[in-house]
C-alpha cells in the first residue's frame, strides 16, 4: 500500500463515517424518536475519524512482510484484531457519550480480551494458509494483472 492509496483510503473512508454518522443520528432521532443531540453525533464521527488512520497504518505495516510468509500473516491477524477492537471500542463509546447504552467499562473489557484471545489466532490461520494456498506468489502477480492460480507440484 503506498502512501497516496493510503491517502485516498482515509479520505474515503472519512467521508462514509461522516454520512453513516449523520444518517444514524437523523435516524435515531426522527424515525426512532430517541432524544439525540449533536453533540453526540459529533463524537461518534470523530471516535470513527480516528479509526481511519490508524487502519491504514496496520494494514501498512501487516505489508510490509509479505516477504515472510508467517510474519506477514501475525501482523495481519493482529492488525484485524486491533482494527476490529478499535472500532467496536470506538461505537460502544460513542453509545455511551450518546446516551444510548450504559455499556460498563468491564463488559468493553471482556469483548476486547475475548476478541484478541480468539480472533487474533483466527485471523492468523487463516492469513497463513491462504499465503501457503497461492504459492506465495500474491505480490508479483497481482501487480502484472494475472490472477494467482495455484502452484502444482
Amino acid at each position: 500500500m503506498t502512501l497516496k492509496q493510503s491517502l485516498l483510503f482515509v479520505m474515503y473512508y472519512t467521508i462514509f463515517q461522516a454520512v453513516l454518522a449523520g444518517a444514524a443520528g437523523l435516524a435515531l432521532r426522527y424515525l426512532a424518536g430517541l432524544h439525540v443531540t449533536w453533540r453526540g453525533v459529533a463524537l461518534l464521527f470523530g471516535l470513527l475519524a480516528c479509526c481511519g488512520p490508524v487502519f491504514a497504518a496496520l494494514v501498512y505495516w501487516s505489508r510490509a512482510a509479505r516477504s515472510r510468509i508467517w510474519a506477514c500473516a501475525t501482523r495481519f491477524g493482529i492488525s484485524i484484531s486491533v482494527i476490529v477492537g478499535f472500532y467496536a471500542t470506538a461505537v460502544a463509546l460513542s453509545a455511551r457519550g450518546m446516551g444510548l447504552s450504559p455499556i460498563s467499562s468491564e463488559a468493553l473489557g471482556t469483548y476486547i480480551g475475548t476478541l484478541l484471545l480468539l480472533g487474533t489466532p483466527i485471523a492468523i490461520l487463516t492469513t497463513y494458509s491462504m499465503l501457503r494456498w497461492r504459492g506465495h506468489s500474491y505480490p508479483r502477480e497481482l501487480s502484472s494483472g494475472r490472477f494467482p492460480t495455484r502452484r502444482r507440484e
